[in-house]
């Protein structure tokens, strides 16, 4: 029996994952008793939701992806967008796109206004 690095039995789930622009295999390790739990658990839902809709894994797998996100990549606060878009209107400008979508982007934008109001 191979051992992974962690010291559990090799076993594999591999998720595909496709979006807009990204289409990936993403392999999972795991414990052989995690991965037949989690089959048990597919076809319990399956049963259960006849309608596909898979709610609480879709709100587990979305709050995952966002957890692994770097920062700069997460969507910024309601805080944040609310003064970035006090400073935007105080200078005469939008909020640009990548700004309200991006953390990161958001704060070059502000440390933009910020400098300005300094020169």
């Amino acid at each position: 029996m191979s051992l992974k690095p962690d010291g559990y039995p090799a076993s594999t789930l591999t998720f595909s994952l496709s979006g807009t622009a990204v289409r990936i295999e993403l392999p999972v390790d795991m414990p052989p008793s995690t991965l037949s739990a989690f089959e048990r658990q597919i076809a319990r839902q399956r049963e259960q939701d006849a309608g596909g809709l898979w709610t609480g894994f879709s709100r587990a797998l979305r709050e995952a992806v966002i957890r692994v996100l770097d920062d700069d990549l997460k969507e910024p606060s309601d805080v944040q967008l609310r003064e970035a878009a006090r400073l935007a209107r105080a200078h005469g400008l939008d909020l640009p796109h990548d700004a309200m979508c991006y953390r990161g982007a958001l704060r070059q934008f502000v440390a933009s206004l910020k400098s300005a109001d300094t020169a």
